[in-house]
């Protein structure tokens, strides 16, 4: 684990079908802003796997992938959309 951690930030409805090299597969937490909603996918080009996460911090070592593999540094690609099911938005 890095002692100097990263991050990068969305701030609107986007979709990136790649990660780029230095964030694919090495991703450990996703922040949803309020009204948003996240789709991130296992493989590239919206591929393989996925998972819908709402608003909130997640933890992505608490999410299984599949048997005792969690979502932990799996994130290839993924879309943010804006989630209407919430009040005011």
């Amino acid at each position: 684990m890095s002692s100097n951690p990263q991050s990068f930030i969305e701030t609107k409805a986007t979709e990136k079908a790649a990660m780029p090299s230095n964030w694919n597969d090495r991703i450990s937490y996703v922040y949803v802003p309020y009204c948003s909603k996240v789709t991130i996918f296992q493989d590239g080009g919206f591929g393989g796997n996925a998972i819908t996460l709402t608003t909130g911090v997640h933890n992505l070592p608490n999410y299984r992938l599949w048997g005792s593999t969690s979502w932990n540094d799996a994130i290839s690609s993924y879309r943010i959309l804006r989630d209407a099911s919430k009040s005011g938005c």
